[in-house]
């Protein structure tokens, strides 16, 4: 079975867990985390950090984008484009340029933060690299992203596994998601971005960016 979900029910959905997790906690446990947060924790319990209230903020971001109009007259090589209509924050993608055309899309380096998603996703203007009439189809998802997250002290020494977020309590699990510290030295895109993942007893733990992604 295959479900493919609109843009507005994508964010809903990511509007509905930020209610959820209001007043919760963020959890730092070593080892992995278990099948599902309805299980009990797995690891030692290293850190645990207050959310905000509200702990995140749901916006539209770009999850896809494909070439819907090359363009003409650009700077051949690698360049970075940028949308232009919608409302916040807009995306950045990076593409290649081959006898002034976009020839392809490398990776999207800026998902954007939408509160409007743009004016038309199938036909967005982009801008860049001296690019003249170039449009991308664009598909949008919803986007978490959370608020800064008060600093923590650590409680035990060990090696950050994961975060669970719960609730206010601690004892419920909303969920679980991966850890680690900001490129260039750790894992691509994690969820959860700390300021390190060796913890230290009695050192501080900072969250440095926390996004989720609706699928």
């Amino acid at each position: 079975m295959y479900i493919n979900l609109s843009s507005t029910t994508k964010l809903n959905r990511a509007a509905v867990i930020n209610t959820a997790i209001a007043n919760g906690l963020l959890q730092v446990y070593s080892g992995s985390p278990p099948s599902s947060p309805d299980y009990p924790p797995t690891g030692t319990l290293l850190a645990t950090l207050n959310l905000p209230t509200p702990a995140a903020t749901a916006v539209y971001s770009v999850q896809q984008a494909t070439v819907n109009n090359a363009g003409m007259y650009g700077t051949d090589g690698q360049a970075l484009l940028t949308g232009t209509t919608g409302t916040g924050v807009f995306c950045q993608v990076n593409v290649q340029i081959l006898m002034g055309i976009i020839v392809s899309i490398l990776s999207i380096a800026l998902a954007g933060a939408y509160t409007v998603i743009p004016i038309d996703i199938t036909n967005e203007p982009v801008t860049g690299s001296s690019l003249q009439g170039a449009t991308l189809a664009l598909v949008m998802t919803g986007q978490l992203i959370f608020n800064p997250i008060p600093q923590s002290t650590i409680l035990v020494t060990g090696i950050a596994g994961y975060a669970r977020i719960t609730d206010p309590t601690g004892l419920i699990g909303i969920m679980d998601l991966d850890i680690d510290i900001a490129q260039p030295f750790g894992t691509p895109n994690p969820s959860v971005v700390v300021n390190t993942t060796s913890l230290v007893a009695g050192g501080p733990i900072s969250v440095l960016t926390d996004v989720l992604v609706e699928a």
